[in-house]
Protein backbone atom coordinates (compact mmCIF):
# COMPACT_ATOMS: atom_id res chain seq x y z
CA UNK A 1 0.00 0.00 0.00
CA UNK A 2 1.08 3.52 0.03
CA UNK A 3 0.14 7.10 1.34
CA UNK A 4 -1.82 9.44 -0.66
CA UNK A 5 -0.82 13.45 -0.44
CA UNK A 6 -4.48 13.69 1.33
CA UNK A 7 -3.16 10.95 3.80
CA UNK A 8 -5.58 8.07 2.47
CA UNK A 9 -4.23 4.97 1.67
CA UNK A 10 -4.09 3.38 -1.49
CA UNK A 11 -4.35 -0.72 -1.86
CA UNK A 12 -1.84 -2.04 -4.27
CA UNK A 13 -2.54 -5.62 -4.21
CA UNK A 14 -0.17 -8.36 -2.08
CA UNK A 15 3.31 -8.76 -2.51
CA UNK A 16 3.18 -12.52 -2.89
CA UNK A 17 1.03 -14.49 -5.30
CA UNK A 18 -1.95 -15.19 -2.68
CA UNK A 19 -5.63 -15.45 -4.12
CA UNK A 20 -8.95 -15.98 -3.15
CA UNK A 21 -10.68 -18.59 -5.14
CA UNK A 22 -14.44 -19.67 -4.75
CA UNK A 23 -14.01 -18.71 -0.83
CA UNK A 24 -10.58 -20.24 -0.19
CA UNK A 25 -7.32 -18.75 -0.12
CA UNK A 26 -4.35 -20.40 -3.09
CA UNK A 27 -1.00 -20.13 -3.05
CA UNK A 28 -0.23 -20.24 -6.74
CA UNK A 29 3.20 -21.41 -6.09
CA UNK A 30 1.72 -24.50 -4.79
CA UNK A 31 -0.39 -25.01 -8.68
CA UNK A 32 3.38 -24.28 -10.05
CA UNK A 33 5.06 -26.49 -8.74
CA UNK A 34 2.91 -29.36 -9.35
CA UNK A 35 2.44 -28.86 -12.66
CA UNK A 36 6.56 -28.24 -12.85
CA UNK A 37 6.17 -31.79 -11.19
CA UNK A 38 4.62 -33.24 -14.27
CA UNK A 39 7.00 -35.39 -16.67
CA UNK A 40 6.33 -33.09 -20.24
CA UNK A 41 6.21 -29.56 -18.07
CA UNK A 42 8.90 -27.44 -18.52
CA UNK A 43 7.42 -24.43 -16.85
CA UNK A 44 4.24 -23.02 -15.81
CA UNK A 45 2.68 -19.90 -14.76
CA UNK A 46 -0.66 -19.66 -12.77
CA UNK A 47 -2.37 -16.85 -12.05
CA UNK A 48 -6.27 -16.06 -11.06
CA UNK A 49 -8.06 -14.16 -13.80
CA UNK A 50 -11.27 -12.14 -14.08
CA UNK A 51 -13.01 -9.63 -12.57
CA UNK A 52 -14.50 -10.34 -8.95
CA UNK A 53 -14.26 -6.43 -7.75
CA UNK A 54 -16.44 -5.92 -10.51
CA UNK A 55 -18.69 -8.66 -9.19
CA UNK A 56 -18.07 -10.85 -11.82
CA UNK A 57 -15.94 -14.90 -11.40
CA UNK A 58 -12.20 -15.61 -10.92
CA UNK A 59 -10.65 -18.70 -12.53
CA UNK A 60 -7.54 -20.31 -12.31
CA UNK A 61 -5.45 -19.78 -15.64
CA UNK A 62 -2.28 -21.74 -16.22
CA UNK A 63 0.41 -21.10 -18.83
CA UNK A 64 2.82 -23.76 -19.82
CA UNK A 65 5.85 -24.92 -21.88
CA UNK A 66 6.79 -28.19 -22.45
CA UNK A 67 10.02 -29.78 -22.00
CA UNK A 68 11.91 -30.54 -25.11
CA UNK A 69 11.16 -33.76 -27.25
CA UNK A 70 7.81 -34.00 -25.13
CA UNK A 71 4.12 -32.61 -26.08
CA UNK A 72 1.98 -30.93 -23.21
CA UNK A 73 -0.77 -33.40 -22.21
CA UNK A 74 -4.40 -32.36 -23.15
CA UNK A 75 -6.40 -29.63 -20.80
CA UNK A 76 -8.86 -32.86 -19.38
CA UNK A 77 -5.54 -35.10 -18.72
CA UNK A 78 -3.45 -32.16 -16.87
CA UNK A 79 -6.63 -31.50 -14.85
CA UNK A 80 -7.08 -35.22 -14.03
CA UNK A 81 -2.97 -35.06 -13.13
CA UNK A 82 -3.62 -32.22 -11.24
CA UNK A 83 -6.57 -33.90 -8.67
CA UNK A 84 -4.15 -36.35 -7.74
CA UNK A 85 -2.23 -33.57 -6.52
CA UNK A 86 -4.30 -30.68 -5.25
CA UNK A 87 -7.94 -30.01 -4.05
CA UNK A 88 -10.18 -29.03 -6.60
CA UNK A 89 -10.86 -25.17 -5.93
CA UNK A 90 -6.93 -25.38 -7.16
CA UNK A 91 -6.88 -27.07 -10.37
CA UNK A 92 -6.81 -24.69 -13.02
CA UNK A 93 -9.70 -24.26 -15.59
CA UNK A 94 -8.00 -22.76 -18.17
CA UNK A 95 -4.14 -24.24 -19.62
CA UNK A 96 -2.62 -22.01 -22.32
CA UNK A 97 -0.02 -24.23 -24.20
CA UNK A 98 3.40 -21.51 -24.69
CA UNK A 99 6.50 -22.02 -27.16
CA UNK A 100 8.78 -19.94 -24.63
CA UNK A 101 7.63 -18.08 -21.19
CA UNK A 102 7.93 -14.00 -22.06
CA UNK A 103 10.81 -13.09 -20.30
CA UNK A 104 11.53 -9.53 -18.42
CA UNK A 105 15.01 -7.30 -18.48
CA UNK A 106 15.94 -8.70 -15.22
CA UNK A 107 15.88 -12.37 -17.02
CA UNK A 108 12.61 -12.99 -14.80
CA UNK A 109 9.10 -14.46 -16.40
CA UNK A 110 7.14 -11.12 -17.57
CA UNK A 111 3.55 -12.09 -15.51
CA UNK A 112 2.74 -8.87 -17.30
CA UNK A 113 3.11 -9.95 -20.99
CA UNK A 114 1.80 -13.28 -20.78
CA UNK A 115 -0.85 -13.13 -23.47
CA UNK A 116 -4.86 -13.25 -22.30
CA UNK A 117 -6.23 -16.40 -21.50
CA UNK A 118 -10.23 -16.69 -23.30
CA UNK A 119 -12.66 -17.60 -20.61
CA UNK A 120 -13.78 -20.90 -19.61
CA UNK A 121 -16.27 -22.76 -21.63
CA UNK A 122 -15.41 -26.14 -21.37
CA UNK A 123 -16.05 -26.56 -24.92
CA UNK A 124 -18.48 -29.00 -26.32
CA UNK A 125 -22.03 -29.17 -27.86
CA UNK A 126 -24.05 -26.19 -27.78
CA UNK A 127 -26.73 -25.73 -25.19
CA UNK A 128 -29.88 -28.03 -26.43
CA UNK A 129 -33.42 -27.23 -25.74
CA UNK A 130 -35.28 -24.54 -23.53
CA UNK A 131 -33.58 -25.05 -20.41
CA UNK A 132 -30.20 -25.63 -21.17
CA UNK A 133 -30.62 -22.18 -23.19
CA UNK A 134 -32.05 -20.12 -20.68
CA UNK A 135 -29.74 -21.89 -18.09
CA UNK A 136 -26.41 -21.00 -20.18
CA UNK A 137 -27.80 -17.14 -20.59
CA UNK A 138 -28.34 -17.52 -16.64
CA UNK A 139 -24.50 -18.60 -16.14
CA UNK A 140 -23.57 -15.91 -18.66
CA UNK A 141 -24.61 -13.16 -16.46
CA UNK A 142 -23.94 -14.42 -13.01
CA UNK A 143 -19.83 -15.66 -14.67
CA UNK A 144 -19.48 -12.47 -16.68
CA UNK A 145 -18.90 -14.30 -19.78
CA UNK A 146 -20.22 -16.23 -22.30
CA UNK A 147 -21.51 -19.77 -21.80
CA UNK A 148 -21.61 -21.48 -25.00
CA UNK A 149 -21.17 -25.51 -24.12
CA UNK A 150 -23.48 -27.74 -22.41
CA UNK A 151 -20.81 -29.35 -21.08
CA UNK A 152 -20.02 -26.24 -18.73
CA UNK A 153 -18.68 -26.57 -15.29
CA UNK A 154 -20.15 -24.04 -12.65
CA UNK A 155 -17.11 -24.08 -10.59
CA UNK A 156 -14.29 -24.59 -13.54
CA UNK A 157 -16.08 -21.67 -15.52
CA UNK A 158 -15.49 -19.24 -12.03
CA UNK A 159 -18.16 -19.70 -10.41
CA UNK A 160 -18.38 -19.72 -6.21
CA UNK A 161 -20.37 -20.18 -3.58
CA UNK A 162 -20.90 -16.58 -2.98
CA UNK A 163 -23.08 -17.17 -6.47
CA UNK A 164 -24.67 -20.46 -6.06
CA UNK A 165 -27.96 -18.23 -3.93
CA UNK A 166 -28.06 -15.76 -6.86
CA UNK A 167 -28.40 -18.57 -9.52
CA UNK A 168 -31.08 -20.70 -7.30
CA UNK A 169 -32.87 -17.41 -7.07
CA UNK A 170 -32.63 -16.64 -11.25
CA UNK A 171 -33.85 -20.02 -11.66
CA UNK A 172 -36.86 -19.45 -9.56
CA UNK A 173 -37.41 -16.22 -11.01
CA UNK A 174 -36.52 -16.95 -14.58
CA UNK A 175 -37.77 -20.91 -15.10
CA UNK A 176 -40.28 -20.94 -12.33
CA UNK A 177 -38.73 -23.81 -11.18
CA UNK A 178 -37.42 -24.38 -7.42
CA UNK A 179 -33.96 -25.92 -6.74
CA UNK A 180 -31.99 -25.71 -3.30
CA UNK A 181 -28.48 -24.87 -3.21
CA UNK A 182 -27.14 -28.28 -2.69
CA UNK A 183 -28.45 -29.47 -6.87
CA UNK A 184 -25.93 -26.48 -7.80
CA UNK A 185 -23.06 -28.51 -5.80
CA UNK A 186 -24.24 -31.74 -7.30
CA UNK A 187 -24.85 -31.22 -10.73
CA UNK A 188 -22.46 -28.67 -11.74
CA UNK A 189 -22.50 -29.71 -15.33
CA UNK A 190 -24.72 -27.48 -17.50
CA UNK A 191 -26.54 -29.77 -18.83
CA UNK A 192 -27.02 -32.36 -15.64
CA UNK A 193 -28.53 -29.01 -13.79
CA UNK A 194 -31.11 -28.72 -16.29
CA UNK A 195 -31.82 -32.11 -16.44
CA UNK A 196 -32.37 -31.97 -12.57
CA UNK A 197 -34.36 -28.65 -13.02
CA UNK A 198 -36.41 -30.04 -15.59
CA UNK A 199 -38.14 -32.83 -13.77
CA UNK A 200 -38.74 -29.85 -10.60
CA UNK A 201 -42.44 -28.98 -9.82
CA UNK A 202 -43.17 -25.18 -11.04
CA UNK A 203 -42.48 -22.93 -8.40
CA UNK A 204 -45.86 -21.68 -6.67
CA UNK A 205 -46.37 -18.12 -6.24
CA UNK A 206 -46.51 -17.32 -2.28
CA UNK A 207 -49.61 -16.14 -1.39
CA UNK A 208 -50.00 -12.89 0.20
CA UNK A 209 -52.83 -12.14 2.90
CA UNK A 210 -55.35 -9.59 2.24
CA UNK A 211 -54.54 -6.19 3.49
CA UNK A 212 -57.06 -5.50 6.47
CA UNK A 213 -57.63 -1.44 6.64
CA UNK A 214 -58.02 0.27 10.01
CA UNK A 215 -61.72 1.15 9.61
CA UNK A 216 -62.53 -2.62 8.48
CA UNK A 217 -65.08 -3.96 11.44
CA UNK A 218 -64.18 -6.80 13.70
CA UNK A 219 -66.36 -10.01 13.34
CA UNK A 220 -69.22 -10.88 15.57
CA UNK A 221 -68.07 -12.26 18.61
CA UNK A 222 -64.56 -11.33 17.91
CA UNK A 223 -62.22 -10.33 20.95
CA UNK A 224 -57.94 -9.17 20.71
CA UNK A 225 -55.63 -8.39 23.23
CA UNK A 226 -53.50 -5.47 23.09
CA UNK A 227 -49.69 -6.38 23.32
CA UNK A 228 -47.30 -3.54 24.17
CA UNK A 229 -44.12 -4.20 21.66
Amino acid sequence: ARHRPDGAIDYLGRADFQVKIRGQRVELGEIEAALAALPEVAEAVVAACGDQQAGGSMWLTAWLTAKAGHALPEPDALRAALADRLPDHMVPAVFVPLDRMPINQNGKIDRKALPQPEPPQSGGEPPEGPIETALAALWSELLGHPITSRDAHFFLAGGHSLLVPRLVGRVQERLGRTIDLVAVMEYPVLRDLAAHIAIQPTAQPEAVPPAVSQNDSAPAGASYERFEL
